[in-house]
């Protein structure tokens, strides 16, 4: 197996790339066959295709679901087979569309094949929220509901509730700036620390808790948010944000105005890599390590 270490950045990123391909390439050959099994019906033996699927080639139950799925849409609308070869439609973007087909199909509304190859051309290239919004504007609206607080067990409870996007990107630039200590928060996480820094925020009873830090280097670190406006100066990302020396505080880099810089977790590292070398930076990136490597940043 070739060593992927001694390959230069520009030769990795071209073959993972090419990996890509193939990989795309081997699911619609997986969806191909799968659908000339079917036709042939060479499962029995098996009470159905799916565990078939399951039992002989060895798949979970989500991925024979997955692939079955997107093998029965690619026989229905063969034209969008193109689609999945180029990555512009994924298997979840079939099952989301499949799902609508479905939820039309019982309400009295089924989708032709016309219709079918509309949505999906509608969905190509979309992001999965996109898709579900794309492919739902295709079904008959349904009533919003109203919020909803479901009492559970072990003192837990369940919330439905209808956002906006606006609050959804709120949610979203919330989660990047909680991404130091908790890379990956769950919703009740998530409301939990906003209300926590709301609640102290508004309490007339306390003082908000402030670091107490040199009036230079507050200033300068304002400075740097401001100019930057909170977001990545590389690639535009406000998830895990954090300032960074042009020149590293290792190599004797300065906390200046000119010399600092925001930067998203994943371009500090890359940034610190490109200056202090692979070798150099393995041990704090390495999984058992995750956070040893703020030694070279300096966090908002």
């Amino acid at each position: 197996m070739k060593d992927l270490r001694t390959l230069s950045d520009l030769t990795l990123l071209s073959e993972t790339k090419l990996a890509v391909a193939r990989e795309r390439e081997s699911t619609s050959e997986v969806l191909r066959h799968l659908k000339e099994v079917d036709r042939r019906r060479l499962y029995c033996g098996n009470p159905s295709l799916h565990e078939y699927t399951v039992h002989e080639l060895k798949y979970t139950d989500d991925e024979a679901q997955r692939r079955i799925s997107a093998m029965r849409t690619l026989r229905e609308v063969p034209e969008i087979e193109e689609r999945v070869m180029s990555g512009e439609l994924s298997m979840t973007h079939i099952g989301i569309a499949r799902s609508i087909f479905y939820s039309e199909k019982k309400q009295g509304r089924a989708f032709t094949p016309e219709k079918k190859r509309e949505v999906f051309e509608a969905m190509a290239g979309k992001s999965t929220r996109e898709a579900k919004r794309v492919a739902l504007a295709f079904a008959e609206e349904t009533p919003a509901r109203p919020d909803e607080i479901k009492p559970l067990k072990d003192g837990l409870n369940q919330f439905k509730g209808i956002f906006s996007d606006e609050t959804l990107a709120k949610i979203e630039k919330m989660k990047g700036r909680l991404a130091h200590k908790n890379p990956n928060p769950s919703m009740d996480e998530l409301v939990s620390a906003v209300f926590d820094i709301a609640l102290e925020a508004t309490d007339p009873a306390k003082e908000p808790k402030r670091k107490v830090k040199a009036a230079t280097k507050v200033s300068i670190k304002r400075a740097v948010w401001k100019r930057d406006e909170g977001v990545c100066v590389e690639c535009g990302s406000a998830y895990a944000v954090q300032e960074d020396h042009k020149v590293p505080k290792s190599l004797g880099g300065p906390y200046t105005l000119e010399n600092m810089r925001l930067l998203c977790r994943n371009c500090n590292q890359r940034a610190a890599i490109e200056k202090l070398g692979q070798d150099v930076m393995d041990p704090y990136l390495s999984p058992a390590a995750p956070r040893a490597h703020e030694e070279w940043i300096e966090d908002p």
